[in-house]
């Protein structure tokens, strides 16, 4: 049995795997702006050689990664996180065992 659930990497991508509320752990959301986004998606892809075209890549797949709203940015990094961290291993898995 292979899979992910919608949000996986949410509380890595919020600094706060264990999911405190935020009046006990206040972490860092990089997606709090459009820009802050940007520059985490270029910072966690920098190792390609062409970071900036797989980057504008991602955010084609996932077009709320620039919205003007808040929430959407966030559930759309969350999203794209946990596809990147999970998703692909668990699509992988099932097809090398599938007969």
């Amino acid at each position: 049995m292979t899979g992910r659930t919608l949000h996986d990497s949410a509380g890595f991508m919020l600094a706060n795997p264990l999911g405190f509320p935020p009046e006990v752990y206040n972490g860092s959301n990089p997606s709090e702006t459009k820009n802050s986004t940007y520059n985490y998606l270029m910072a966690v892809y920098g190792y390609a050689n062409n970071t900036e075209d797989l980057v504008h890549l991602i955010i084609e797949q996932y077009p709320d990664l620039v919205s003007d709203d808040y929430d959407a940015r966030s559930v759309a990094l969350a999203l794209q996180q946990t596809d990147q961290s999970f998703g692909v291993r668990s699509h992988w898995e099932a097809e090398m065992h599938s007969g």
